[in-house]
């Protein structure tokens, strides 16, 4: 069984779960139960044993705190040279997004200093090869 029980579900395949517990009613949650539902019992295992008002509870909690609290949208940041057809923006672009930073003078100012301690600390010895990569 998973640690973090039902909380590693999507979203969707939550709302899935609670429609199963509610047509469930008054039953006590099974394995078999949750296997015939299409639920690994890996994962939602732990709700076995609980009728499944209780259950269904459990799972609407959950579903209430991503409501409240919504996962953070996350966005891939890489340096390097740039491939054919991607859109990618330059570092100086996004380091002021990271830290938001809104004075762009100041921004520009640490995205040079940035490139100066990669290419030198890091890059040490590459040279103009390593320097071309920024």
């Amino acid at each position: 069984m998973s640690r973090r029980g039902v909380w590693e579900l999507s979203t969707p395949r939550l709302e899935q779960l609670l429609a199963a517990l509610r047509r469930r009613a008054g039953e006590a949650i099974t394995i078999v139960g949750l296997q015939q539902d299409g639920f690994d019992p890996a994962v939602c295992g732990g709700l076995a044993g609980w009728p499944a008002p209780v259950a269904a509870l459990v799972v609407e909690s959950v579903l209430a705190e991503r409501t409240v609290r919504p996962r953070p949208e996350l966005e891939l940041v890489w340096t390097g040279r740039e491939g054919g057809a991607t859109l990618s923006r330059d570092t100086s672009q996004i380091l002021p997004q990271l830290f938001l930073i809104r004075d762009a003078e100041f921004a520009a100012r640490v995205s040079g200093q940035w490139r100066s301690l990669v290419t030198q600390g890091l890059f040490r010895g590459h040279g103009r090869e390593a320097e071309g990569a920024l």
